[in-house]
């Protein structure tokens, strides 16, 4: 299931840069309004959440040294997750609350769309949300006194390790939610990228390196649904990972 939620903010608000955590935390609080019990047991879950969400979008709007300005108010953002329970209690929430706060800048919910689901014939796909990927290398190619340390994966840099792990983690999370055995999975899928940029995002005390994306994509109907639903990457709940349809003219 997919959502659209438009919001309404004052003429020429500044958004700071790095809001992507206090958009995920509002998600969090209207679900929590809804059902406390659920969001409890979705927020103490140290697995997978299975949803996710894309960052704003400003249609019109300027880059500033301080954000971005949002030059006449408008804003939506997307989100979207195989479970139909959060989901629910999502939009039931958003109705009881009707506002989202963001940095103390007030947004009022104006309206919440709902989208339609993947379609198997659309093969050309953006990310709306950039794709966090990480592996553990020895440092500088020595398994030192400090051991292994954490990397970001981008494209341009290990393609092979890239698509392996984006594979293996969407076919872990897919298994996890549908209880089926991860070893013996035997979907698959194959994407190929038609463009890449990185991206630094900050995530609370700590930058990161992700990549947005615009691919084409081919397999399993089952799998790329499932990735429609709930994101590529790692940490999908917190605004990476969301893909949605790419149309470009050759």
């Amino acid at each position: 299931m997919r959502i659209n939620i438009n919001l309404k903010c004052e003429r020429n608000t500044i958004i700071p840069f790095n809001y992507q955590y206090q958009l995920s935390t509002a998600i969090y609080n209207f679900i929590y309004s809804n059902d406390k019990d659920f969001a409890e047991k979705l927020h103490r879950s140290k697995d997978f959440k299975f949803f996710t969400h894309s960052w704003l979008f400003m249609p019109k709007s300027k880059v500033c040294k301080d954000g971005i300005i949002c030059k006449d108010g408008n804003a939506f953002f997307k989100v979207s997750s195989p479970n139909d329970e959060l989901m629910t209690n999502l939009i039931k929430g958003l109705f009881k609350t009707g506002n989202l706060c963001i940095n103390n800048i007030n947004f009022e919910v104006t309206s919440i769309i709902n989208e339609k689901g993947y379609n198997s014939n659309i093969k050309k796909m953006k990310t709306i949300s950039p794709i966090l990927l990480r592996t553990k290398k020895e440092r500088n190619g020595v398994d030192d006194i400090g051991g292994l340390k954490i990397y970001d994966l981008l494209p341009q840099e290990d393609s092979e390790k890239f698509y392996q792990n984006l594979k293996n983690n969407l076919k872990r999370k897919y298994s996890i939610y549908y209880n089926k055995d991860y070893e013996n999975c035997d979907l698959d899928f194959d994407i190929n990228i038609l463009e890449s940029k990185s991206k630094r995002v900050k995530i609370k005390d700590s930058f990161q390196r992700c990549s947005n994306l615009k691919f084409e994509i081919g397999g399993d109907e089952d799998l790329i649904n499932f990735a429609y639903d709930c994101g590529l990457g790692e940490l999908n709940s917190m605004g990476f990972g969301m893909i949605d349809i790419y149309s470009y003219k050759r």
